[in-house]
């Protein structure tokens, strides 16, 4: 009798044994497959960043074909020769993690939805924080230079090259002087 008791207890251990082999198995899978994921996501944010700067390239390119079409002479007043300063940038976030640090199981992320979070991997993605946080530091009007008076609000020309310019309070931007006429024609009728 005393035999198959003892076969019963070697099968439940094979079996344990065979189900936490495919634990194991499983688990590197989905680990394999989250780390893949994030490659080709790396990979994708890669190649559109080559493609931006290709595509800022050819902007130049183009725009300095234009200005050898259109002038003779370069030099460093013209708009492409415009330098803009660096801006500094601090980012001061609260970073969470997304799994429980005692226990490992995951934290209910509907509670801080807006909180940025440490990943799985322990990795933390600042590009949305920085780019907020640069585009909050950039100054609303880019300027040459400090002492630069910008363009005029009304017809766009540069300050720095009139000493005196002013306009009439009727005064129409030239590109929304369509809409004026079209304005004035509503109106009488």
């Amino acid at each position: 009798m005393r035999s198959p008791t003892r076969q019963s207890g070697v099968a439940l251990i094979t079996v344990m044994l065979i189900v936490a082999i495919a634990t194991l198995v499983a688990v590197s899978m989905v680990d394999r497959q989250q780390l893949d994921i994030r490659r080709t996501g790396n990979l994708v944010f890669s190649d559109q960043a080559l493609e931006y700067a290709l595509g800022a390239e050819a902007w130049a390119i183009g725009l300095l074909e234009q200005d050898a079409r259109d002038n003779a002479v370069d030099y460093l007043g013209e708009d492409w020769a415009t330098a803009l300063a660096p801006i500094e940038v601090d980012v001061e976030e609260e970073a969470l993690p997304s799994i429980d640090i005692d226990s490992g199981q995951p934290i209910d992320l509907d509670d801080e939805r807006d909180a940025l979070r440490i990943d799985g991997h322990h990795e933390l993605d600042l590009a949305e924080p920085v780019r907020e946080a640069i585009s909050l530091a950039e100054p609303i009007t880019l300027l040459c230079r400090p002492d630069c008076r910008g363009l005029c609000l009304t017809c766009g020309i540069d300050l720095n090259s009139v000493t005196e310019h002013s306009h009439t309070e009727d005064a129409v931007d030239p590109r929304l002087a369509a809409l004026a006429g079209w304005r004035e024609k509503a109106d009488s009728n």
